[in-house]
């Protein structure tokens, strides 16, 4: 057990890596990896829908934040929902993400200021 544990950490570290050296094909790489054998690894799903985001590879990003947000028992969930409204803008779902950006705006979090200058300008 202690064996599967430090290879997770080995995993977890090189896509840190990866994500602060912005390659971040690799990064969604080991991050998958780990949450193969980590499912309800949050922050490792996170940082795998982030990577994704930045790749462009909306579908597998959009995919991450749904669980982080469906999780609803973790930290990230603000984090999840403000790149799950960037997919949204991205892919042209604008009603999606006028929901999920009033929703973030209501609640006053880390992102509601960015979000009511979004909707600003999409209305």
């Amino acid at each position: 057990q202690r064996s599967a544990q430090t290879e997770m950490n080995t995993l977890f570290s090189r896509g840190l890596e990866c994500f602060e050296t912005r390659d971040f094909r690799n990064a969604a790489l080991f991050f998958s990896k780990v949450i193969e054998n980590e499912p309800k690894d949050m922050y490792a799903t996170l940082l795998n829908g982030i990577s994704h985001f930045e790749d462009n590879s909306y579908s597998n990003a959009k995919k991450s934040f749904g669980i982080v947000i469906e999780d609803n028992k973790n930290l990230y969930i603000d984090q999840a929902q403000w790149y799950l409204a960037l997919c949204y803008l991205q892919t042209g779902e604008n009603e999606k993400a006028v929901q999920l950006l009033q929703i973030i705006n209501d609640e006053g979090g880390l992102f509601s200021k960015k979000s009511k200058r979004i909707l600003k300008k999409i209305k």
